[in-house]
């Protein structure tokens, strides 16, 4: 089995990355991650393998990034700004929504509200259903 050089390379990986270089520091950032400085070292040191770069070095009390990592660094954070995008729900949109709207409600919401939201969600999702229970002495039931 042959390993790709990139393997090491992961979102969390990543995120370390950044981390590190925003503190410039990895001890900073292992406390920022609530794990210990061999995690952040570890994970710096795959990327190092994987990028042939040294990515930091020791600069006084903190790190100082290669040209390389800087490059890194903003490949990265756009790179997990469109995997994040692409992981968060598409937008929803009611006019394809199929299923079922239940509403527990009383015999005085029934008579005033209801008319009014059954004609707006009509207009909205013509394909879902307005589903109406009866809340007189079960509401509480309704809820759960």
């Amino acid at each position: 089995m042959t390993i790709n050089t990139v393997d090491p390379v992961d979102i969390g990986a990543l995120r370390t990355l950044v981390l590190v270089y925003d503190l410039q520091s990895f001890s900073s950032a292992a406390e920022r991650l609530n794990v210990n400085q061999s995690t952040i070292s570890y994970t710096v040191e795959r990327l190092r393998g994987a990028f042939q770069d040294p990515l930091f070095v020791r600069q006084g009390n903190g790190v100082t990034p290669t040209e390389r990592c800087a490059a890194l660094v903003h490949w990265a954070r756009e790179t997990i700004g469109e995997i994040e995008g692409l992981a968060s729900p598409a937008e929803f949109d009611p006019a394809v929504a199929r299923g079922a709207v239940t509403i527990s409600c009383n015999h005085h919401e029934r008579q005033t509200l209801i008319p009014q939201f059954s004609a707006r969600l009509r207009a909205a999702a013509p394909h879902a259903r307005l589903v109406l229970l009866d809340a007189a002495g079960h509401g509480n039931v309704h809820l759960k």
